[in-house]
């Protein structure tokens, strides 16, 4: 959660660099924006941006006040305007640059950070651009800004053909019912990259994987690690086969979740790969 947090920040701050500042835009892009209109409106909201108050009580809270939740809707109350104009005016090739500028600026992980807008920004425009969701609401659900239960858009029932059954109380087998033994397997999250002796500490979200420690730094045991990584494949299929050789079970259940947490560089191959 804390990682797409910190993805929709980098967002908003590059459609800040590509929007307010007038510099950015040479003369020659702009016969490039949908019409006219479309331009007019977007240097109109420049200079509502500059003078806002909001974005004065923005800077206050950045300066002056350590409150993430709150900074983070500020942010987004801000700047989603100045999206849903850039993604009206066909401009969003801008925003995929100027993310990397700012990946680089704060000193991200360029390959996680722009593996990350590679995956979810087409997903992110179209939701933007299809909704019928205000500002307001939209921050709300992505970052639980407000109340849900404000949201009237929220608010919804589904209706129950013939009505809602009324509730039965439950009915507890005898204790001399049979019996099933089952065994479930959740959350595996089979690294096949993991490499035993690689840096077990890194900057990236999933370790263990490349590179080795500085001494005195943590190593990726044969097996696996506490630290930042997944388990490798032959960990799970040990997992398996004890389970196998130790367990009476009738049947399993099986929840998943089986691909690793490097989710700034995934495909659908990869997924289906790893439920092979």
């Amino acid at each position: 959660m804390a990682l797409r947090i910190l993805y929709i920040l980098i967002f908003c701050t590059f459609v800040v660099y590509t929007t307010i500042d007038g510099r950015i835009i040479p003369d020659d892009s702009i016969d490039e924006i949908v019409n006219e209109e479309t331009f007019s409106t977007l240097m109109s909201y420049r200079k509502r941006f500059e003078h806002s108050n909001s974005v004065r009580e923005l800077q206050w809270m950045f300066q002056k006040y350590n409150d993430p939740p709150e900074v983070y809707c500020k942010v987004c109350h801000v700047l989603l305007p100045i999206v849903r104009i850039l993604i009206y005016a066909n401009q969003t090739e801008r925003i995929e640059e100027a993310v990397l500028n700012v990946c680089e600026e704060f000193g991200l992980v360029l390959e996680v950070c722009s593996g990350a807008v590679h995956e979810y920004k087409d997903v992110v425009f179209q939701v933007i651009a299809l909704t019928e969701y205000n500002d307001k609401t939209l921050c709300g659900i992505a970052l639980n800004c407000d109340r849900l239960t404000d949201f009237p858009a929220l608010n919804w029932t589904v209706p129950v053909p013939d009505g809602k059954p009324s509730p039965q109380p439950p009915k507890p087998p005898s204790p001399s019912s049979p019996k099933l033994q089952l065994l479930q397997l959740a959350d595996i999250h089979v690294d096949f990259e993991y490499k035993p002796g690689t840096e077990a500490a890194c900057l990236e979200p999933l370790c263990c994987r490349k590179g080795l420690p500085l001494p005195g730094r943590p190593a990726a045991g044969f097996w696996g690690t506490s630290l930042h990584c997944d388990i490798p494949i032959w960990t799970a299929q040990a997992i398996i086969e004890y389970a196998a050789r130790t367990e009476e079970v009738d049947f399993i259940y099986y929840t998943g979740d089986t691909p690793p947490h490097n989710v700034w560089n995934q495909s659908r191959a990869d997924q289906l790969y790893s439920i092979h």
